[in-house]
């Protein structure tokens, strides 16, 4: 019999993370910034444009998918209102996903889902590359130079026990793969 950790033989799933009220305020800025005309939503084609502003880079299939999903947990919550039914209906007749127009509700909740999906390997390799300053491993320099530049306090002590952890204790210095296993673990 399955354990309640372990449902059905399944891994174990990660709690989903709710973003912090420093990283609600910046999303709440992006989709500002282009809701121009202040009607409170934004053009499903600037969603792309607003999650890269936020460091996300969704292919056009990709936010088709994430549009979709943010569709289905609407009708699924039951939440489809008058206003959201007609621009669905707008948006279907013109061949775009239902959702031709976000509020910020919907755009949080993309935000949500993409905060919550497992990095690909080319995006750390590229967050790999950016903490190594483009050289093939992360050292104790860089790890302090990122700590300062994120404003994180840590001590010395603590840069050296995560570099000893990532490492695991064969070197001082953090490979690529050492970087992918514990970033994916």
């Amino acid at each position: 019999m399955p354990d309640a950790k372990n449902k059905g033989g399944k891994g174990v799933r990660r709690p989903r993370l709710e973003p912090t009220e420093q990283q609600r305020a910046d999303i709440k800025e992006a989709f500002d910034l282009f809701d121009v005309e202040g009607t409170g939503t934004i053009d499903a084609k600037e969603v792309r444009v607003a999650l890269r502003a936020l460091g996300f880079e969704p292919s056009r299939d990709e936010l088709k998918r994430l549009i979709a999903e943010v569709e289905r947990n609407k009708k699924y919550a039951g939440s489809t209102d008058g206003m959201d039914k007609q621009r669905n209906t707008a948006a279907q007749g013109a061949g775009q996903p239902s959702l031709a127009q976000l509020d910020y509700n919907d755009f949080l909740e993309i935000m949500k889902i993409k905060m919550n999906e497992k990095p690909t390997r080319e995006q750390l390799s590229k967050g790999f590359l950016a903490l190594a300053n483009g050289k093939d491993v992360i050292t104790w320099d860089d790890l302090k130079k990122a700590s300062v530049d994120l404003g994180e306090k840590l001590s010395d002590e603590e840069l050296r026990e995560m570099l000893a952890h990532a490492c695991r204790g064969r070197s001082s210095q953090v490979t690529e793969e050492d970087f992918f296993r514990i970033l994916r673990s």
